[in-house]
């Protein structure tokens, strides 16, 4: 009998006193636990937003230079559409210039608004092919939204370098998730342009389909 007292008190359950020690005791460790680890998790999501702008950025720059590096002629650098020709060393946000096969294409950031595309309000880089006697239709090229992975750009201006053929194009792009933002300068040498090539007067072409 005595035996079987002995093997009931040791199998007894927990008391309510014990369960609230133990569940204030596991709230504890879970407050410590979420506090070490949310701040880690902030680095983390900044790391990956940087990441990802800098890959954007790479794409961007890498499809950009590889465009004007080809101008042949008649290169433009305004701040809209039909806008006034700037100067040397100043920057603005639109680029016209004939490409290798003499084609007109004006470059800038902006939201992709043609009736055939995606649509996509947030502002990326749109390249855009005049019609011409060879071109019966403008075309629009544009990266797709996937592309961007979530960043938008907010400010790419060109801007020829003085007494140079050279053209500085600055990128700045920002996550529309984590608000992180990345920007980055790249360098073109247009090997065949001269200073003739570049108009230094007068207004940028407009879009034209």
């Amino acid at each position: 009998m005595k035996r079987i007292l002995k093997f009931m008190k040791l199998n007894q359950g927990m008391t309510l006193v014990e369960l609230i020690v133990t569940f204030a005791i596991l709230g504890i460790l879970m407050t410590a636990t979420i506090a070490t680890l949310s701040p880690a998790m902030n680095v983390f999501q900044k790391v990956s937003a940087m990441s990802r702008g800098q890959s954007v950025a790479s794409i961007l720059l890498d499809k950009i230079g590889s465009e004007v590096e080809t101008a042949t002629g008649n290169v433009s650098i305004g701040n809209t559409a039909n806008g006034t020709v700037l100067g040397e060393n100043t920057s603005g946000s639109y680029i016209s210039y004939l490409d290798k096969d003499g084609q007109e294409v004006v470059m800038y950031a902006g939201p992709n608004t043609s009736s055939s595309a995606e649509k996509n309000t947030e502002t990326t880089l749109q390249i855009h092919y005049n019609k011409t006697l060879n071109l019966k239709e403008g075309i629009d090229w544009y990266f797709s939204k996937e592309t961007y992975m979530n960043e938008k750009i907010t400010s790419l201006t060109f801007q020829r370098i003085k007494n140079t053929t050279r053209i500085r194009i600055y990128l700045a792009l920002e996550n529309t998730r984590t608000g992180t933002t990345y920007e980055r300068t790249k360098v073109v040498d247009c090997f065949k342009l001269d200073d003739s090539s570049f108009l230094k007067e007068g207004k940028l072409p407009g879009l034209t389909y």
